[in-house]
Order: structure tokens, then C-alpha cells, then sequence
């Protein structure tokens, strides 16, 4: 049996370059969109969630100190981002430890950039928020993410849930 037990570390890339500094990152949330029926054999109401429609995607990250480098992330426009990871998995069979490349991609655009604080002996705490306009994520080389709204495309672990419906719009 194999289970996954940590991410050991992981390095932030902006447009392919890694970023020289001490990231914390929050993944996107994804939710989605629902409808709610309501009427003629039905006891109240269901709500049901719309195939491969979600609501805004974001991210977060906050960096040790405010750098040239970090604020350039606040400048308009997309920004390709990597985080690329090695996760600690334990084969108890073998009782060897495995060790798992992950990777996610992002689109990413500035929603708000925090400066954080100064004062001495301290990191400043910086932080941003930003709006994920694309999701990919890798696991051992294999991708098992894939959510572009602007794109029309939703896939997981393979199966692209909106491929029936750009079909039927003709696209």
C-alpha cells in the first residue's frame, strides 16, 4: 500500500524564472455553480451544481519581505505561475520511502498586493491576491487537472466534463 504523507518543499517559477525567496501559497477554491428547482414532485427544493462551471478562482501568496522581484507580481497583466514540489509518499510494502514530483500551473492576474509591515528584525509579511484564470496540476508528470473557464474546459483525471457541450454550441 502506498500512501502520501508530505510535501517536503516547493519552489515558485514567474514566466519560468524560479523566484529567488520564501513563499507560502494558498491553493484555489474551487466551487460551483448551482441551480436550485423547485416545483411538482419535488418535496422543496434540490439544489444541483452546473457541469464544469465554477465561481472565481483564487489564489494567495505571501512573501518573507517585499522585493522588486515580489511587487513585479502586482503589475497588470497574466503572469504564468509554477509551483513545482516533491512530496514524501511511504510504500508500506517495501518499506522504502518515493518521492513525487507535483506540479500545478497557473494564470494568474493582480487582485490586491499587501506590503506588509516595516520594523526591525522583522520580515515585512508581504502578500497578494490573485485572480486564477487557468489550473493545471501534475502529479508525477501526469496531469490530473486541467480548469480553463475562458477556454470553455473542465477536465479531471482525464475526462474533459465539458467536451459534450462545446460539441453541442459548435465549437
Amino acid at each position: 500500500m502506498r500512501y502520501d504523507q508530505v510535501l517536503i518543499n516547493f519552489a515558485l517559477y514567474l514566466n519560468t524564472q524560479e523566484y529567488c525567496g520564501a513563499v507560502d501559497v494558498t491553493m484555489p477554491t474551487i466551487n460551483y455553480k448551482k441551480v436550485s428547482a423547485t416545483g411538482a414532485g419535488i418535496a422543496g427544493e434540490v439544489e444541483f451544481p452546473v457541469v464544469g462551471h465554477i465561481d472565481p478562482m483564487t489564489c494567495s501568496i505571501t512573501f518573507r519581505n517585499t522585493t522588486a522581484e515580489s511587487s513585479g507580481l502586482m503589475a497588470p497583466g497574466y503572469k504564468d505561475i509554477e509551483i513545482r514540489g516533491a512530496r514524501e509518499d511511504m510504500d508500506t510494502e517495501g518499506g522504502v520511502t518515493i518521492y513525487v514530483p507535483v506540479k500545478y500551473v497557473m494564470r494568474v492576474e493582480a487582485l490586491e498586493h499587501n506590503l506588509g509591515k516595516v520594523a526591525p528584525q522583522a520580515t515585512s509579511d508581504a502578500s497578494g491576491s490573485y485572480a486564477v484564470h487557468k489550473l493545471i496540476g501534475f502529479e508525477n508528470g501526469k496531469k490530473f487537472l486541467d480548469i480553463d473557464p475562458l477556454n470553455y474546459k473542465f477536465e479531471v483525471d482525464g475526462v474533459d466534463y465539458l467536451a459534450g457541450a462545446r460539441t453541442a454550441l459548435g465549437k
